[in-house]
């Protein structure tokens, strides 16, 4: 029996609970991390460097990952190194962090840099900046946010948002498959998901930050938001880590081949 059927056998029969705690340790068992690591930086740690035995594909398979908020690129190096044919369209909205990210890739063949949020519209959008680096967003800071971090809004950008279907048609990579959706966008990660359309079926694996009770950012999503937005379009939870004082964190989702996308799940 595969680890994704286990999975299902175990999820059907005991609940998310139990599932996710057994797929955690058969993770533990195979990625040697610090005991010490913070639950989100495991899983973080754990999509840089196995997604593909997530995807049950060799490293040298993994050709296409896109990152939306790439700030200035710290998985990439890592990610790199260990998917060597792979290719990196990173996003980047914020002015603060652009030229400083094409300074670090600019000279890589295999990443492209794109000056531009995603989102579910193509228009020019309010981008707010704030006190901690690489927390922009286009979302204002919430009241979770502040009382977590500290966290306050210092100024403002406009900036163009594209559609990630209509983008990656007119930059030719609409047709192969995307092995990992990599998604850093501070609460915006709706808007993300709604601009891949039936780019989505093309996608292997969603790595998203999440928020398990409340929003971090005025309107922002929460875990339940995503789970019910990428469950019915065949995509598993198959990793979550929180932060235990705010419940902040990051997920990993992944389409078993073969899985079924559920009718209609495809319209915005």
């Amino acid at each position: 029996m595969s680890l994704y059927e286990k999975f299902q056998t175990k999820l059907k029969r005991e609940g998310i609970a139990p599932a996710l705690q057994a797929a955690l340790r058969w993770m533990a068992r195979r990625v040697r991390i610090p005991y010490d690591v913070q639950p989100y930086e495991y899983v973080q740690r754990l999509t840089e460097r196995s997604v593909h035995r997530f995807l049950r594909s060799r490293r040298e398979d993994i050709r296409l990952i896109i990152i939306v908020g790439a700030h200035l690129g710290h998985e990439v190096k890592s990610m790199r190194r260990r998917f060597p044919k792979a290719e990196f369209k990173l996003f980047e909205a914020s002015p603060r962090y652009v030229e400083a990210l094409r300074g670090r890739f600019g000279s890589d063949g295999k990443v492209q840099i794109f000056d531009c949020a995603v989102s579910d519209t193509n228009c020019e959008l309010t981008f707010y900046e704030t006190n901690l680096a690489g927390s922009g967003s286009l979302l204002k800071v919430g009241e979770l946010a502040a009382q977590s971090y500290g966290m306050k809004q210092t100024e403002t950008y406009k900036v163009q948002a594209r559609r990630l279907d209509d983008h990656a048609a007119e930059n030719q990579y609409a047709d192969g498959p995307i092995d990992c959706l990599w998604i850093d966008v501070q609460g915006a990660e709706m808007g993300v998901l709604r601009s891949t359309g039936e780019l989505l079926t093309k996608v292997r694996s969603v790595f998203v930050e999440v928020s398990a009770y409340k929003p971090l950012y005025d309107g922002g999503a929460t875990l339940a938001d995503i789970t019910g937005f990428l469950g019915p379009r065949g995509f598993v939870l198959v990793g979550l880590g929180t932060d235990p004082s705010n419940g902040t964190g990051n997920a990993l989702f992944v389409r078993p081949a073969g899985s079924a996308v559920a009718s209609g799940a495809q319209e915005a």
